[in-house]
C-alpha cells in the first residue's frame, strides 16, 4: 500500500510536468515538496510496516483527488497570510505618506526585464523588498520576454508571492522575445520621473543601496546617468580602443566617477531621456549595420542627444550576480562583441567626445578621479 501510494504521487507529478500545467522553473519547487512528502510517507509507521494515514497525508491525498479545490483553498490561505504580513513586510517598501504632496513626492520606477531566469528573478525581487526606502515610493515594472513562461501574482509560485508584496506593480507578459527594446517601452509608462533598469540576474546585497544611489542621482544634472557597470575610455585610434572597467567587482572606488559607457543592466536615469525621439529610435529598433549591439550604446546616444554625462556609482560587494546569470546571457550571442565595438566607433564619428577629452573642463575632483581610474585599473585593448 505504501509503495502504491508513492508510485501514484510520482505518476501525478510526472503527468503535471508533461502536460505543461506547471513551468519547468516551478517544477523545481514542486518536486522538492513532492520528494519531502514521499520521504515522510515512506518513514511513517512505528516500524516502517504499513502506511499510517496521518492528518497531513490525508490533506495531501485530498489535494491530489481534488486539485482545483486545493488550488482555491491554497489561494484563500495565501491571501489571508499576505494580509496578515502586510503591516510588517509591505510597509517597509511603501510607507504611509507623511502629508507631502503626492505630485512632488520622490519615487523610483524599477524596470526589470525577465527571460526564463525565475530563480534569479525571485532573488532580485526579494532584495528589492528588503530595501530601506523610507519615504521613497517604489513602482515595479516587470517585463517578461518569454512566450514559454507566464508570470503572475499567483501565490503557488515564489515569484507570484513576492509580486503580491509590492504595492505598485505593472506586469507585462510578451508573446515574443523583444529583447532589450521592451524595457525602454516600459520605461515610458513609468509613474515616477526616476527610472532604474535592473537586470533579472542582479541581486542587491545592501538594504541601504537603493536609497543611497537615488540620493546620489539627485545631485547630478537632470539628463545624467548613474550606473554600476561602467567603462572609461583611456585611449583610441583608428585600429583599437583601450578602456578600463568599473563595476561592483572593482575595489578601491568610494566616490562617483565620470565615465563613458554606462551599462544599462543597472542604470538610473530620468524618464525624459527615453521620451526623446532620437534615443528611442536608436534603442527600439535593431540597427541594420550593428543588429547584435542591442542597446549597449544607450548612454552614448543619450550623450549625443541630451548632452548626458555618465557616472559610476560605487558598489563593491553591494551587488552580485545570481548563479543563473549564465543562462541565455546576451553577451554570449555570436558576433555581439564585433557589433558593439563597431557601434562605439560610429558614435565617435557622430560626435561623441570621451571623458578623457573633456577632463580639462571638469572640476579638479572629477579630473583626479578619472585620472586615478585610468592609471590604476587594468586596461583592456580591443580592436574596433
Amino acid at each position: 500500500q505504501r509503495k502504491q501510494s508513492i508510485d501514484l504521487i510520482l505518476q501525478l507529478y510526472a503527468a503535471y510536468v508533461e502536460k505543461g500545467i506547471i513551468s519547468s522553473e516551478d517544477a523545481v519547487e514542486v518536486r522538492a515538496d513532492m520528494l519531502s512528502r514521499v520521504l515522510r510517507a515512506g518513514r511513517c509507521g512505528p516500524s516502517g510496516d504499513g502506511l499510517q494515514i496521518t492528518p497531513q497525508l490525508q490533506r495531501f491525498i485530498w489535494a491530489f483527488r481534488n486539485p482545483w479545490k486545493a488550488v482555491r483553498k491554497y489561494t484563500r490561505l495565501a491571501r489571508a497570510e499576505t494580509k496578515k504580513d502586510a503591516g510588517s513586510q509591505t510597509q517597509k517598501i511603501t510607507p504611509k505618506s507623511s502629508g507631502a504632496d503626492p505630485k512632488t513626492q520622490s519615487g523610483i520606477s524599477v524596470v526589470i526585464l525577465s527571460f526564463e531566469r525565475l530563480q534569479a528573478l525571485a532573488a532580485g525581487l526579494q532584495s528589492l523588498l528588503l530595501q530601506d526606502l523610507g519615504d521613497i515610493k517604489l513602482e515595479l515594472l516587470l517585463v517578461n520576454n518569454s512566450p514559454r513562461v507566464r508570470l503572475s501574482k499567483f501565490p503557488a509560485t515564489r515569484v507570484g508571492r513576492l509580486l503580491r508584496r509590492f504595492n505598485d506593480v505593472k506586469l507585462i507578459n510578451a508573446d515574443f522575445n523583444w529583447r532589450t527594446a521592451s524595457r525602454y517601452a516600459a520605461a515610458t509608462l513609468a509613474r515616477h520621473e526616476t527610472i532604474l533598469f535592473l537586470d533579472d540576474d542582479i541581486v542587491i546585497l545592501d538594504d541601504s543601496f537603493l536609497p543611497e544611489m537615488y540620493s546620489a542621482f539627485q545631485q547630478l544634472r537632470p539628463n545624467d546617468l548613474l550606473s554600476c557597470w561602467n567603462e572609461l575610455w583611456v585611449d583610441w585610434t583608428d585600429e583599437f580602443l583601450s578602456s578600463v572597467s568599473l563595476d561592483f567587482t572593482t575595489p578601491g572606488i568610494t566616490e562617483i566617477v565620470p565615465t563613458d559607457n554606462c551599462g544599462p543592466g543597472i542604470c538610473m536615469f530620468s524618464k525624459r531621456i527615453v521620451q526623446n525621439h532620437g534615443v528611442m529610435d536608436a534603442v527600439m529598433r535593431a540597427n541594420p549595420q550593428y543588429p547584435k549591439a542591442s542597446d549597449m550604446g544607450f548612454s552614448l546616444i543619450a550623450a549625443i542627444e541630451h548632452g548626458s554625462r555618465g557616472y559610476f556609482f560605487p558598489s563593491y560587494k553591494r551587488l552580485s550576480f545570481h548563479r543563473q546569470w549564465t543562462k541565455s546571457p546576451q553577451h554570449a550571442r555570436p558576433g555581439r562583441k564585433e557589433d558593439v565595438m563597431a557601434f562605439r566607433k560610429a558614435m565617435l564619428r557622430d560626435g561623441y567626445q570621451p571623458i578623457m577629452q573633456r577632463v580639462k573642463d571638469a572640476t579638479d575632483d572629477e579630473a583626479s578621479l578619472v585620472e586615478w581610474a585610468a592609471s590604476n585599473l587594468p586596461v583592456a585593448k580591443m580592436a574596433w
